[in-house]
């Protein structure tokens, strides 16, 4: 099973990866209900069984999504993507940011297995810095799929299989071809 849990934006992404993957089932999360409403009425017209939407806050209730998954699907979560996620960028607002401490707490708390993938990937570069910090600072928990340093991340090419997003053919089409990309994977189980 494959999470999208940022924004899953109008499906698209989603319906086309479940598309390309029918062997894969994949969940869209997304905080406002007319974007899901559009993405389950994408997802219905193109027949797809494989792809369902949640409305859902993921910052709140990640754990309780991925431990639901976990105890009804045999195969679990192998992936979580979080792409591009909301920059929030005053200052005030960056407690709203979703890649936090507590949000990587609360995925290992939904009970996935360890060497789960986690993928990030924003156009932000203030974001991303403000994400490595945090994955830096729970290195006990995650690390790198490739072993390298969250640091030297920054201004890393796509070197994983994962088709572009709305928002990353949007990036390119404007000229900003630098996509921020983290591919992580847990290593540890969060005991409360």
């Amino acid at each position: 099973m494959l999470c999208d849990v940022s924004r899953c934006s109008k499906g698209k992404w989603a319906t086309d990866y479940a598309g390309e993957n029918p062997d894969i089932n994949v969940l869209g999360v997304d905080i406002r209900q007319p974007v899901i409403d559009l993405a389950m009425a994408r997802k219905h017209s193109l027949h797809l069984n494989n792809v369902h939407f949640l409305k859902s806050n993921a910052n709140v209730d990640i754990c309780q999504i991925l431990a639901s998954i976990e105890n009804s699907v045999s195969t679990g979560v192998e992936l979580i993507t979080i792409q591009f996620p909301d920059p929030y960028f005053k200052a005030r607002q960056h407690k709203r940011r979703l890649v936090n401490e507590q949000f990587i707490r609360n995925i290992l708390k939904g009970n996935i297995a360890v060497g789960t993938k986690i993928f990030i990937q924003t156009d932000v570069e203030e974001l991303m810095l403000a994400m490595v910090e945090v994955l830096e600072k729970n290195s006990p928990l995650v690390m790198l799929v490739d072993g390298q340093s969250f640091s030297n991340t920054l201004h890393n090419p796509s070197p994983y299989d994962l088709m572009p997003t709305e928002r990353e053919l949007s990036c390119r089409e404007n000229g900003n071809n630098l996509i921020h990309r983290v591919m992580m994977q847990t290593k540890a189980t969060f005991e409360t």
